[in-house]
Parts: C-alpha cells; structure tokens; sequence
C-alpha cells in the first residue's frame, strides 16, 4: 500500500478532474482524519468539499508493467499492457468486498498509473468500455500521457479516462 502522499496525487489530479469537468472543488484528505461510513471498505483518499457530499476513493494500479513491445513507426516502440488487467483489478476488488459483505455502490476506483510514459492503445479502450461493475464509478488516471498523432509526441500532463461515469 502506498502512503497518503503518494496516493494524495492521484487523488488531487480526481479533484482537478472534477474542477475542470463539473465546476466542483474537492480536497484530498487522508482517510484515517475522517469517518468512513460503516460497512464500507478501505479507502485510500476521501475527497471533502464544502457543497458537496463527500467522495470516497479506492485506488487500484492494475499495470505491474509491459505486456510486451510492438514495434511503432521509425524505430520506436509501443508499450502495450496485459489487456485483461484492468477487468481483472476490478472484479477482484469486486469480489474480495462481496465476500467481506463491504458495500462498494458509493465507492469510485481508480485505476493509477505512476509508470512514466504509460500509454492506452485502441484495444485497451474497447476492453474498458465494456467493463461493467457494481462502484459507482471507476477512472484509469495517470499523472502523464504520451499521445501521438501523425508521427508526433506530445505529452498530455494529468490523464483522466472515465470507465464508469459517478455523475
């Protein structure tokens, strides 16, 4: 498990995420300072605000590394993660809190990313569009992205892709 502070990245790039899409402004507050209602499971951010009721965030780093490489353009390569992983860091962490009895309907997921350079290819958006879960809401968010567009780079600070909408 990561400390607060790492996971407080993640949880701030949510807020800004939040900020920038609905106008809502969050704070990412460690969860062993506030109340976690009862019969949820363990939480790794909570984000507080003072209009809104509060957002609790699990996070989940599916990507343990590469799958493998495929050659790309001009000798270059293409990081191509284990296209399974994101399904399966979900209905894990599905499972495991079914069988505790932990209910997860108000809770949002995010699947992290801290590798550098971490890249999302077609096929990974077609798996995580069809994903379907009982969280109310589940996000793939990295700190970087890598996006390349006829044959040029460029880096997209602070990537949030939406896999189940909470709003």
């Amino acid at each position: 498990m990561e400390s607060f502070e790492e996971n407080k990245k993640f949880g701030d790039i949510f807020c800004r995420y939040l900020k920038t899409n609905f106008g809502w402004s969050y704070d990412s507050i460690d969860p062993q300072k506030v109340i976690i209602p009862k019969g949820y499971p363990d939480v790794d951010v909570v984000l507080i605000s003072g209009q809104k009721c509060p957002l609790y965030l699990q996070l989940k780093q599916p990507l343990d590394g590469c799958d493998r490489y495929i050659k790309f353009m001009a000798k270059s390569y293409l990081k191509v993660f284990k296209f399974c992983s994101f399904k399966t860091a979900i209905k894990k962490a599905e499972n495991k809190y079914d069988k505790n009895g932990k209910d997860v309907s108000d809770i949002i997921i995010l699947l992290h990313m801290h590798v550098k350079n971490a890249y999302l290819t077609l096929h990974d958006r077609d798996i995580l569009e069809k994903i379907t879960s009982n969280f109310r809401g589940i996000y793939l968010v990295s700190p970087e992205q890598e996006l390349w567009k006829d044959g040029s780079k460029k880096i997209q600070s602070e990537f949030v892709f939406e896999i189940k909408r909470a709003f």
